[in-house]
């Protein structure tokens, strides 16, 4: 789809701003307002091309804004007055004969409001349960009967649809609140309110996929921002990027920070501090996201930048949720728990429908081995969005350190599935599957994991490690030698690694047990030069001396000369090769065995 003129998203960006202003819905104001102070100025059109516009677009105001009487006008301008003074019940009551669409909109958006202000002010606890009742959704029930009533006489403007989707999504009717927040963003496509509520309720890419959208220029950002949603963060980040350097939006915040969101996602948290900071920078009050930036300061562990973001925060908003979690980063990167456990529940007192803090709230609470509230954390975080794999791998975390690992693989394997392609949550599966002593499912799940790009750079380990329980020496040894191999070519501080040990103290055994001999001194020497395997590596060299002087006695010759080994004047400077075996994500475990056996006689970390 090719973009229109930066002229023509202006109009409609501007259309939408007086829409959203005389409706009272100030989140999706706000966000029009801003890409739209945000867009390039543009040139001055022809002046009679303009001409031409600006009475189209005079004939288009007059066909669809409503004919109210002046008594009316007059009766809806008090209304909207009440909403911004969230007097909602007394906004409904003087609308309750509305005439129009748009009156009547404010009518129900009025009443919509007003019960679930009630439903706040009537919860004991602001972080109870968040889900459905009997009181909680009476308001909604009774809104959505009165919408089917008016949708029986006339037909509903894109408005109303709206609406009637959200109505519908709070009751839990996914599907039917899809089909009716799609015809509102067919009717009114630059309205972002719509497009933002589909965008949470698309379950998977298929569905993505198969939906009928209108032929739009916010259809690409609601599609970047569905796949946000989904993880499909290479996939949104490069429409992003197309976005962001088009030129019409390369100087908006929306879009760069949902650049940033994606580069935290896909953990290149250089970039997204960049982009974070950025935005930051440009526009110092502006809170939103800010507790994304904090999460990827405590990532890094610069904790003097987030006491300063911090301290901006709670200048600029002492009582927002997003202040709120922003200092409870700051408590946790410094070790005190017990406060940053206050400031989440701050933050969910203020938004008990942020998954954000639930999820960090859990991860806080297993800090303090405090395993049942860590539990009901991240439940509530399931509850409020089932689609974020962070709160299931948290689930299985809790219950794998309770050694309940059938309940463990569970949740593992819901987080595996919305995040296919993570490494950790495919190595967490295989912890578990290996504990359950299914090691065929571990097998494949380490391999998956090293296939997809281990983040942690253990998969080839725990993978040898199953092997070696699987009494399969030979493969075990192929992994092992390429473990140690990509170990040494990461330049990783090995001697600090009991892993690179054990799998060093494994070649040298099994290269004994081969009668490769000459290798297995080499590992051993190796091995010797780390003095937390050093005894061991030395029996394995005088195992090794031993069995050279039985050979040499067997051939009748004197090879003395030839095992002799001064240690002092050992030199451990290798050449390091890389083993080329191409294999690739999708491979089997069984024909990355058949690929690599056939190089498992030399150890190319030993190459010289």
């Amino acid at each position: 789809m090719r973009f229109p003129s930066c002229n023509a998203i202006r109009r409609d960006l501007t259309d939408m701003v007086r829409e959203c202003s005389d409706r009272c819905l100030g989140k999706t104001h706000l966000w029009i307002s801003e890409l739209l102070m945000e867009l390039p100025q543009s040139r001055p059109e022809k002046t009679r091309q303009a001409v031409g516009l600006v009475q189209a677009a005079s004939e288009k105001k007059s066909e669809s804004d409503d004919q109210l009487l002046p008594v009316e006008e007059d009766r809806f301008r008090f209304a909207n007055a009440l909403v911004l003074q969230r007097q909602f019940i007394r906004a409904s009551h003087i609308l309750r004969e509305a005439h129009g669409d748009k009156a009547y909109f404010l009518y129900c958006y009025a009443k919509y409001l007003a019960g679930e202000k009630k439903v706040d002010d009537n919860a004991a606890d602001p972080m109870g349960s968040v889900g459905l009742s009997a009181e909680k959704t009476a308001h909604l029930r009774e809104l959505l009967s009165e919408l089917k009533e008016t949708e029986k006489k006339r037909e509903l403007d894109g408005f109303l649809l709206y609406l009637y989707g959200v109505i519908l999504k709070k009751l839990e009717f996914g599907k039917e609140a899809i089909r009716y927040l799609l015809e509102s963003v067919h009717k009114i496509p630059c309205f972002w309110g719509s497009w933002e509520e589909l965008s949470s309720l698309i379950p998977d890419r298929d569905a993505l996929d198969s939906l009928v959208l209108p032929d739009h220029w916010m259809s690409k950002l609601f599609i970047s921002r569905a796949l946000i949603e989904l993880q499909y963060n290479d996939d949104a980040l490069t429409i992003l990027n197309d976005l962001h350097k088009g030129g019409l939006f390369n100087s908006s915040t929306w879009v760069q920070s949902q650049i940033a969101i994606c580069q935290l996602n896909l953990r290149e948290v250089d970039n997204a501090l960049t982009n974070f900071s950025a935005i930051h920078t440009r526009d110092p009050y502006c809170l939103d996201n800010l507790d994304l930036y904090s999460n990827a300061l405590y990532v890094k562990g610069r904790s003097a930048d987030l006491a300063t973001l911090a301290h901006q925060a709670t200048a600029t908003e002492r009582y927002s949720w997003l202040t709120c979690t922003v200092v409870a980063n700051w408590y946790s990167i410094r070790g005190h728990h017990e406060r940053a456990v206050v400031y989440f529940q701050r933050a969910l007192k203020l938004n008990p429908r942020y998954i954000g803090a639930w999820t960090l709230l859990g991860l806080e609470y297993m800090e303090m081995k405090n395993t049942n509230a860590a539990i009901e954390s991240y439940r509530r975080a399931v509850d409020v969005n089932p689609k974020d794999y962070r709160a299931w791998y948290g689930l299985g975390q809790t219950y794998e350190l309770l050694k309940m690992f059938n309940y463990s693989l569970y949740y593992y394997q819901n987080a595996q599935t919305l995040h296919p392609n993570d490494s950790r949550m495919l190595t967490a599966l295989g912890e578990c599957y290996e504990r359950l002593q299914r090691n065929d499912e571990a097998k494949r799940c380490f391999w998956r994991a090293y296939a997809v790009g281990d983040i942690e750079g253990t998969a080839l380990l725990k993978l040898a490690k199953v092997i070696e329980k699987m009494k399969d020496m030979k493969k075990a040894f192929t992994y092992y030698n390429k473990f140690i191999e990509e170990s040494t070519m990461r330049a990783e501080a090995v001697s600090e690694s009991s892993d690179y040990f054990h799998a060093l103290m494994f070649l040298g055994k099994y290269l004994v047990k081969e009668s490769r001999l000459d290798e297995a001194s080499q590992v051993a020497m190796r091995a010797i030069q780390f003095k937390e395997c050093r005894e061991e590596a030395k029996c394995l060299m005088s195992e090794i001396l031993a069995a050279k002087r039985l050979v040499a006695d067997h051939d009748g010759t004197s090879e003395e000369s030839s095992v002799s080994v001064n240690m002092g004047e050992y030199n451990s400077d290798y050449d390091m090769t890389k083993n080329t075996t191409g294999t690739t994500a999708d491979d089997s475990v069984e024909e990355s065995d058949k690929n690599t056996s056939q190089n498992d006689s030399s150890l190319n970390f030993l190459s010289p």
